[in-house]
């Protein structure tokens, strides 16, 4: 996250970055061009993979808002902009505070976030439908 940058393009510095070695290795020098390059091809790869499902399931012509990426990996330097280019789709980065009340941690604005509190959203949302019953004597669910 500190040097990467999903697009190789967008690396104007080619500063020598010094990876540290796993389990006792040596430590390894990288530019931080050729970091770039390794990365881009691995999101490019994740895309097409992605775009290959969404092509699969027919959602293609469906996605009027385009793409929205979430986690971690949202936070990579300029990797909506790759993602545009590669999939000629309009791309944002989700953050789940659109979904959040008055009074919530700021750290919570972070695209890591939104899987979590999607998930926590989800189960609130089927409490209340009566999907899931929570008996918060036991601290079991049934699921019905």
């Amino acid at each position: 996250m500190k040097f990467g940058s999903a697009p190789a393009d967008e690396v104007y510095d080619n500063r020598i970055i010094t990876i540290p070695g796993l389990k006792g290795a040596m430590p390894k020098e990288i530019s931080e061009k050729n970091l770039a390059r390794i990365i881009q091809a691995r999101v490019e790869e994740i895309l097409d993979y992605v775009l290959w499902e969404v092509r699969r399931s027919g959602f293609e012509r469906k996605l009027i808002g385009g793409i929205v990426l979430t986690g971690g990996g949202a936070l990579l330097n300029h990797i909506d902009k790759l993602s545009e280019f590669h999939t000629g789709m309009t791309t944002r980065i989700g953050i789940p505070v659109e979904h959040l009340g008055h009074g919530y941690q700021s750290q919570l604005s972070s695209p890591v976030f939104a899987t979590a509190i999607g998930l926590l959203m989800k189960g609130i949302e089927d409490v209340e439908k009566g999907k899931v019953k929570v008996d918060v004597t036991k601290k079991r669910r049934k699921v019905k």
